[in-house]
């Protein structure tokens, strides 16, 4: 009997271990390799923390599985880290033939034989200090790219060649050159052979790629063991190191930059109907936009309202949007200038299902265009008729409620409320369906993971803050 029940309870820890979150996680693997080879899971998520000293890093010797000597064979690699400072910082390479590290500026560095100093290829966006951020690097026998948190990728052709090294690998350092990280390191990888530009995208995501040479995720609790869970046992040795929990963040990995979760879930704002519950933002310059502009949020809203055209998000009258009346579970997209009105319908919005709707803006050809889900569903073929500088009026940017009627408040939730002073093309609004974030000319961006409090943080870094009135911030959130 006592056998029995020793079995069951080893069981039920293993599945209490085992059984996948609610949400999916931006690093979602927590395997931990032992001394005797087996390999077992770990309910703890853990990185390794380095302190820049000489003596301080991860040597993982030289093997067959990690080796490079013809010069022209592809490789990827990559993870993630949260580096403490804005100089020179390896993160992992093989002496000084094959080279991951920071540069000053905050941007990250591939090199492949860095004795000819155009064979080195740098993200375009920068890395925040403090902050988790995931690089991923390739060579694909002819081109050299990398990329930062998932977004697209800065590319060279070298004229040099690389390999041929018997060296160890250093994790934590950029081999022989000496330069220490300072920071936290995690799930760092090694692929001999060729990746492309979605394999790093879901890297990011969580999901690595197949055939991996050597994966350290540091989620030992004790121990010098870097262990490598690719099955390839190029395990190594740590010095200096300490074990932390502190680890890239919970949440589905679209931008590891958002504000961070607290119970490592997201959030968003449930409203309700009433006057009490709302968001607003103050108007600023960078909010006050005639040109070309894309506005996108989340919204989970059920068909029957308190008001029967309650507005999600309006600015002014320049861009707003409104469900289409009772009963009715379509959303309008609009702008209105005082006598002539622009926009379109998209359908089936108001059902109490998680949809992502994008709106743009295209001055150029004087048309709007409406997405769900990351696909076109409408347009307005001809806006020329709308002045944008008539439609602005200076009033708040509301959410969940009309600012300029004050009323018209919205019963349902809203997530990741973002605007651009830019078109977003049909591929980036796609993308950012797949929580691929475009950031540039972002001007707006309420990622609502504060949990409490009455502040909504703009993480775009133009300092757009909200206010929450006795607002709610709900775990429900879209898959």
């Amino acid at each position: 009997m006592k056998k029995l029940l020793s079995k069951i309870v080893l069981v039920s820890l293993i599945l209490a271990w085992s059984l996948p979150t609610l949400y999916a996680v931006a690093y979602p693997a927590q395997t931990v390799v032992t001394t005797t080879g087996s390999t077992v899971l770990s309910p703890v998520s853990r990185s390794l923390s380095f302190d820049g000293a000489i003596t301080t890093s991860i040597s993982v010797p030289y093997s067959s599985s990690l080796s490079f000597p013809t010069g022209n064979e592809p490789i990827c690699m990559g993870g993630w880290f949260k580096a403490s400072t804005s100089t020179v910082i390896g993160i992992l390479g093989q002496q000084t033939e094959i080279i991951i590290r920071t540069k000053v500026g905050r941007t990250v560095e591939l090199i492949l034989n860095s004795f000819a100093t155009n064979d080195r290829v740098s993200t375009t966006n920068t890395y925040t200090v403090g902050t988790w951020n995931f690089v991923f690097a390739r060579y694909d026998g002819s081109n050299m790219f990398i990329s930062l948190n998932g977004l697209s990728e800065n590319s060279l052709t070298p004229t040099g060649t690389y390999g041929g090294s018997t060296t160890n690998w250093s994790l934590g350092a950029s081999g022989s050159a000496g330069e220490r990280f300072v920071g936290n390191l995690k799930g760092l990888f090694v692929k001999k052979g060729t990746c492309t530009a979605q394999d790093g995208i879901n890297a990011y995501r969580g999901s690595y790629p197949s055939g991996l040479s050597g994966r350290w995720d540091f989620n030992s609790p004790s121990g010098t063991i870097a262990y490598d869970t690719s099955g390839n046992n190029n395990h190594g040795t740590i010095t200096g190191a300490t074990i932390s929990t502190d680890t890239p963040p919970n949440g589905f990995a679209g931008t590891p930059l958002q504000t961070a979760t607290v119970g490592g879930v997201d959030r968003s704002l449930a409203f309700d109907g009433t006057a009490s519950r709302k968001a607003a933002v103050p108007s600023s310059a960078t909010l006050t936009i005639t040109g070309n502009l894309t506005y996108s949020f989340w919204i989970k809203s059920p068909a029957t309202q308190t008001y029967a055209n309650p507005r999600p998000m309006q600015k002014d009258r320049n861009y707003y949007v409104y469900k289409n009346g009772a009963g009715d579970p379509a959303l309008l997209y609009r702008i209105f200038d005082g006598t002539n009105i622009g926009g379109a319908t998209i359908n089936d919005v108001f059902d109490n299902k998680w949809h992502q709707i994008t709106v743009v803006h295209d001055w150029t050809n004087f048309k709007m265009y409406g997405y769900k889900d990351g696909v076109k569903v409408s347009e307005d073929s001809d806006i020329s008729n709308v002045s944008s500088t008539l439609a602005v009026s200076g009033t708040e940017l509301s959410i969940g409620y009309s600012g300029v009627a004050n009323n018209h408040y919205l019963d349902g939730k809203i997530k990741d409320i973002r605007i651009w002073n830019r078109l977003l093309t049909g591929s980036e609004v796609s993308n950012l369906y797949k929580k691929i974030i475009p950031r540039n000319n972002l001007i707006e961006e309420l990622n609502t993971n504060e949990n409490a409090g009455s502040i909504l943080n703009d993480t775009s870094n133009t300092g757009n803050t909200g206010t929450l009135y006795n607002g709610i911030f709900s775990p429900d959130v879209p898959n």
